[in-house]
């Protein structure tokens, strides 16, 4: 890795590409978290669970639904409705588009959000929600094809994925928001779940769930009581639980290799899964990406700089709207490198990762999800 630390490159990209903005390094470290949103994105799509995916969804939390949190993203069971050909000009799909072509579908009461076209122009919208149910909701997804799949999802998630990244102010040691961004993952992640954690006094965690009839049942350890629910395929244990998935990247005071400090204690103790996006991750794709002169990634670094340093250009290179060349260079390139156990740290459990791939295509498929 070139850069000593993510500090260190982040004064690098506020010296370059972010030179030109009103505060450059506060510029540079939210483009450094969105970058992560999409790291994670990208890995979704490669474990192949992208049908199941929304994205910024409120989720509720569990008993009290008039609380909602927007996280990153929600993976729910779904049911492939179509494969949809793009439109002859293949590139205008907006939802009135998508519904013509779905004419023979029995939407019920449907409320229809309006602004989120799949395709426009050169841009892709990933998780294109056009149309929202009583039970159920209805995503468009851009395939590698000349198509598009529409899906229909259940508005209740099986996991979760939400993304921290916390930056200190140049000049001073600790971020005084630092350890309140970590609270805030920790009570989204302890309140969208219907099974819910219990700390024992030898340090120990038990769980407790509400069964369907109202009773609660109690085990010995958390963490056993959920892994062997999800390999016996045990809906019924399942029914109310999500998982969750917590993301985090450093910023100096997150993580160390020597030690866990206060915040990440708090959220490994808080999420199901907790994963480190490590500095030399971020530096790779940072450096084999976005700079240099490799043509493989010419649009990808466009995007980049159109939608990220204030030199007027739309938002096409996020989580959500991403430029349609830039998506296709990302996909191929995570396709051809697969760099997840490189570039995650298993905070907790101690599993790796691709045994959280492996269990959230079985709560895909116990739940119903069309794989």
């Amino acid at each position: 890795m070139s850069y000593q630390s993510v500090d260190a490159l982040q004064n690098a990209l506020a010296n370059t590409v972010f030179a030109r903005t009103h505060a450059p390094k506060k510029a540079a470290g939210r483009a450094l978290g969105t970058l992560v949103e999409l790291i994670t994105f990208y890995m979704i799509r490669d474990w192949a669970l992208e049908q199941d995916l929304a994205i910024e969804r409120g989720l509720p939390e569990y008993g009290n639904p008039g609380i909602t949190h927007n996280v990153e993203f929600t993976l729910h069971a779904s049911e492939k409705i179509a494969d949809i050909p793009l439109p002859v000009d293949g590139r205008t799909v907006t939802p009135n588009v998508i519904r013509r072509a779905l004419s023979h579908v029995d939407f019920g009461v449907a409320t229809y959000p309006t602004g989120r076209w799949l395709l426009k122009g050169d841009t892709v919208r990933h998780a294109c929600n056009f149309a929202d149910g009583l039970s159920s909701f209805w995503n468009a997804y851009l395939l590698p094809s000349e198509e598009y799949l529409v899906m229909r999802l259940d508005k209740r998630p099986y996991a979760m994925f939400e993304c921290k990244r916390v930056g200190v102010e140049q000049g001073q040691k600790k971020g005084p928001q630092t350890i309140e961004k970590a609270k805030q993952g920790a009570y989204v992640a302890r309140t969208v779940s219907g099974l819910q954690r219990v700390a024992r006094r030898n340090g120990s965690v038990a769980a407790i769930v509400e069964e369907a009839d109202g009773s609660l049942t109690t085990h010995e350890d958390y963490y056993r009581f959920l892994q062997d629910a999800i390999d016996n395929g045990d809906a019924k244990a399942l029914e109310n639980v999500v998982v969750t998935v917590g993301v985090v990247s450093n910023h100096g005071n997150w993580f160390t290799a020597e030690d866990h400090n206060k915040e990440m204690r708090v959220l490994a103790q808080s999420y199901d899964w907790l994963l480190f996006l490590t500095d030399a991750a971020l530096a790779e794709f940072i450096e084999t990406v976005l700079q240099g002169d490799d043509a493989r990634f010419q649009a990808a670094r466009d995007a980049f700089t159109a939608s990220h340093a204030g030199t007027g250009g739309s938002t096409t290179f996020t989580k959500v709207t991403i430029d349609f060349r830039a998506d296709q260079e990302l996909t191929a390139y995570f396709a051809e490198t697969r760099p997840w156990e490189r570039w995650f740290n298993v905070i907790t459990p101690k599993q790796p990762i691709e045994a959280l791939r492996t269990d959230l295509h079985k709560l895909s498929a116990l739940k119903g999800g069309d794989q």
